[in-house]
């Protein structure tokens, strides 16, 4: 009768033995596969983390219509924002937060660092080559142009206006209207142009009078402007539009200005890789038609800045 009873109590034991061999089997993982060539199995991967984004803060100027501005819904438009839209797209490893301000804020804020990137319509100058970084390919462009008065209306070149002697309204300094004149003067030194310089750019509200008036012989303006402040019939300067005439000279690159303090040449070249492929697309020449009236990327541009 004992020796029964160990029996039962034996069995049960192998039995229990069994169970617990069986749960652990069924806890445990599968081991991997030993490869077809031998040897250890390599560790599984982590899994990949996400790319960080950086986030590039862009300025622009709020008055700066049609190139910069903020529509009747608050929403940050005009050519130069939306072409930059294109180029986000084609960075994912930035987002472009916009932030409206005045000129001289967007100007200071990028020299400081406060912004990454400033879109004020800005041409190339000496000055701006030294202070920013400036990509090599521009964002847009605009259409230089003369206003003169009527008596005047054949005048369209640099060359006219010095061999004429005409008295050109003063020039802010650094500007890069200016810089165009700067520009020929250097190169036709022996047929300049006196150019009389001036830091208040008050001077743009007022020289359309002053080449009514007879003070002044030639405004350097944008073709936009003109049309703005000229020919639009609600623009400030509508009354003088049967006195005056204008005629185009050129198309004038622009470009984003680039902070030296947040950026560097890396991120400056691909802006500019990616402002070549955006030019390129069907929609940029919408984006010029829309705000500008005219595809901006047909008209030839000189080469260099």
């Amino acid at each position: 009768m004992m020796k029964k009873k160990m029996n039962l109590l034996a069995a049960a034991a192998l039995l229990l033995l069994a169970l617990t061999l069986l749960a652990a089997c069924s806890a445990a993982p599968a081991a991997p596969a030993a490869p077809a060539g031998g040897g250890s199995v390599p560790p599984a991967a982590p899994p990949a983390a996400e790319a960080e984004v950086t986030v590039i803060k862009v300025a622009y100027e709020l008055e700066g219509t049609p190139f910069t501005f903020q529509d009747e819904n608050g929403n940050d438009t005009g050519g130069d924002v939306e072409i930059f839209r294109l180029v986000d797209e084609l960075l994912p490893e930035y987002t472009f937060e916009y932030f409206g301000s005045s000129d001289d804020d967007v100007v200071v804020g990028v020299t400081t660092g406060a912004y990454d990137v400033g879109l004020t319509n800005a041409f190339y100058t000496k000055e701006r080559g030294e202070s920013y970084l400036i990509p090599q390919e521009n964002i847009g462009g605009n259409l230089l142009g003369l206003a003169v008065r009527n008596e005047n209306s054949e005048v369209a070149t640099f060359e006219q206006i010095a061999a004429q002697n005409l008295k050109v309204t003063p020039l802010i300094a650094g500007n890069g209207i200016t810089f165009q004149f700067e520009q020929y003067n250097e190169a036709n030194p022996n047929a300049a142009i006196p150019i009389e310089y001036s830091t208040d750019y008050a001077v743009w509200t007022k020289q359309f009078d002053w080449l009514a008036d007879g003070k002044y012989d030639v405004v350097p303006t944008l073709q936009v402007s003109w049309e703005q402040q000229v020919v639009a019939e609600d623009g400030v300067n509508h009354t003088l539009y049967d006195k005056l005439a204008f005629n185009l000279i050129k198309p004038v690159k622009s470009y984003p200005l680039i902070s030296k303090v947040t950026r560097d040449e890396e991120f400056t070249r691909k802006i500019s890789e990616a402002l070549k492929q955006v030019k390129a697309d069907s929609r940029a020449a919408a984006i010029a038609e829309e705000f500008y009236g005219v595809n901006i990327y047909d008209y030839p541009f000189e080469e260099g800045w």
